[in-house]
């Protein structure tokens, strides 16, 4: 490339910039971010997993893995499963642990008002003799 066409580039490189200056950058949601997180957490937790039930030939899985042709699929599929398992549980203990600990209910627990309680009336009921 010569000057003359490195000029007509370097343009066309000025309109882009302009055009992505002009974009502003959106912030991903809190919520967003805490999810994906700890997806990505459960996603550890899974290939570790994955990794301790081959390694120590759990059901002599590694042997499976190892010796036929859709070993690699099973593989992957216990990643992804363990993954959504792992993931969600990780979700979801985050997400109950966010609770404040300077609740005003004393560490009670939720409103406890009393159970009517009915008293057992005796119904009189007529029993057949047993046929022997």
């Amino acid at each position: 490339m010569g000057a003359d066409a490195a000029g007509p580039m370097l343009e066309v490189l000025r309109v882009h910039v302009t055009l992505f200056d002009n974009v502003k950058e959106v912030a991903m949601p809190d919520h967003i971010r805490l999810i994906i997180k700890h997806a990505f957490i459960g996603l550890g937790i899974s290939v570790a997993f994955t990794a301790m039930i081959l390694y120590f030939n759990v059901g002599n899985l590694w042997h499976l893995v190892t010796h036929t042709a859709e070993g690699p699929i099973a593989v992957v599929m216990l990643i992804v499963f363990g993954t959504i398992t792992f993931g969600s549980a990780q979700i979801g203990y985050k997400i109950m642990s966010m609770g404040e600990e300077t609740d005003e209910d004393d560490g009670q627990g939720g409103k406890r008002d009393a159970l009517p309680v009915l008293d057992a009336v005796a119904i009189p009921v007529r029993a057949e003799q047993r046929r022997t």
